[in-house]
């Protein structure tokens, strides 16, 4: 009867443990949770790209976000972001596009 008793405690404490564990593991993973969303908010609403940036530096805000997004399991608001950075870098590709049109144009006429 006295292994059995042992076994009871042994078993009760395991529960114990076990719970603590969830319980801690449970908080981790909140707190894990609550930094991904607090970069989120800081990389989009509060990140300014730099005047003179360009290429990825000019989406590295939205590249961040969808990194933290994905890392939550936001699989759908991390496409939303990252269609979004594809199409601020393919503006940008349009622009410099225009622009070497331009000087193109304005070398061609001068000649």
């Amino acid at each position: 009867m006295v292994w059995m008793q042992g076994e009871l405690s042994s078993t009760k404490l395991l529960a114990d443990v076990e719970a603590s564990l969830i319980l801690r593991s449970a908080e981790k993973e909140y707190q894990l949770h609550r930094a991904h969303v607090v970069a989120i908010r800081n990389w989009l609403g509060k990140y300014k790209v730099p005047a003179e940036a360009s290429g990825d530096e000019r989406v590295r805000g939205y590249l961040e976000a969808y990194y933290h997004l994905r890392a939550i399991g936001a699989w759908q608001q991390a496409v939303r972001v990252r269609r979004l950075s594809i199409r601020v870098k393919k503006n940008e590709a349009m622009q410099k596009w225009r622009r070497f049109e331009q000087s193109f144009s304005t070398a061609m006429s001068e000649n």
